[in-house]
């Protein structure tokens, strides 16, 4: 099968905009005087795990292949559960280890972890447990459950699929398991699949696409731009975001698509390289900028005018340190090397 290059840088762009929303954890601890990334932080959320899911089921469209019986059924979801649940649940015992063992020595510790009720949480409500920043592995495993079921009772109708999942992004729903998140991202998780699933027309929306984006690329990432700099959602509620992460998160897939695709980012080995690292990355990151934070706080304060040296010190912790711990470290350890393949 042949290698979509433009999904990897796509998929890399997505894992370091999720690195870089994830510098400050909570921000009643978070650092003084930085109101500015306070507002980078609330810009980039309402696209960027959208667009993320977009390109999750934009790869899943493009190896998909039709599921004729129960036990087809029964063997697709067994494959997935094997790709993804046992990171979900190992990662969450090594936070929680890594979490006490910093407490024990009286270091900053983010979401602080007091006993193991609180892996009650990580099943009953992925959002609300210490390793909430886990809740895109389960969401994503369960999109993957429901695909075949969803495609299977619609007769791969996608209009009228997609059609029902743009009303289930506007529906309050439980955060039971997640629900919430689901209902959220099903369509941008859709839309992709779509993309590169058309019946035995594979690919040929995406390569459409990419034509169009040939020559309007700028174009689109000049209009997702403007409209993120003229938008002050950061002081609407809730409820309101939905609405800014629809229009967002469908605006930012021609822009961000566009802009892999385009001349600008179409030869980055670096997205390439974060692409290929984006499972261990994205289990990883949190923790090591939590470790780096620790240990610079005993140094100086990152409020103010230090957290200008503090972010890029951050951000490079979490992408760098999961790729070398991945790549010299966990081949030394084959069931983590395997479960963060």
């Amino acid at each position: 099968m042949k290698r979509l290059y433009d999904l990897d840088r796509a998929k890399g762009l997505a894992i370091f905009l999720v690195v870089a929303g994830h510098l400050v954890a909570n921000y009643d601890e978070g650092p003084r005087g930085v109101e500015w990334y306070r507002v980078f932080y609330e810009h980039i959320y309402v696209f960027h795990m959208s667009f993320f899911m977009f390109v999750s089921g934009a790869i899943a469209g493009y190896s998909w292949h039709p599921l004729q019986t129960f036990s087809d059924y029964g063997g697709y979801v067994l494959r997935r559960g094997k790709r993804l649940l046992p990171a979900y649940f190992i990662f969450p015992i090594i936070v929680f280890i890594a979490k006490n063992a910093a407490q024990y020595f009286h270091m900053h510790v983010d979401s602080p972890v007091h006993d193991l009720s609180s892996f009650v949480l990580i099943v009953l409500y992925p959002t609300e447990s210490f390793s909430s920043f886990l809740w895109y592995i389960i969401v994503l495993f369960f999109l993957y459950v429901a695909l075949p079921v969803l495609l299977s009772v619609f007769r791969y109708r996608g209009s009228l699929l997609l059609l029902v999942a743009c009303v289930l992004h506007f529906l309050p729903m439980p955060k039971m398991f997640a629900i919430h998140l689901f209902m959220e991202y099903l369509l941008f998780f859709l839309l992709g699949f779509f993309m590169m699933h058309n019946g035995k027309r594979k690919n040929q929306r995406y390569e459409a696409l990419l034509a169009h984006l040939d020559r309007w690329w700028l174009f689109w990432v000049a209009v997702f731009l403007t409209a993120l700099a003229f938008t002050n959602h950061y002081f609407y509620d809730e409820e309101s975001k939905k609405v800014y992460k629809f229009f967002f998160g469908l605006l930012s897939i021609p822009a961000l698509l566009g802009l892999v695709h385009g001349p600008l980012l179409a030869s980055s080995r670096i997205l390439i390289i974060l692409g290929f690292y984006t499972f261990p990355i994205y289990l990883m990151n949190t923790m090591a900028i939590g470790a780096v934070k620790s240990a610079m706080l005993r140094i100086a304060p990152w409020d103010g005018t230090n957290f200008l040296f503090y972010a890029p010190v951050l951000l490079a912790s979490g992408v760098i340190f999961p790729i070398l711990l991945k790549k010299y470290l966990f081949c030394y350890i084959p069931p983590l090397d395997k479960i963060t393949h």
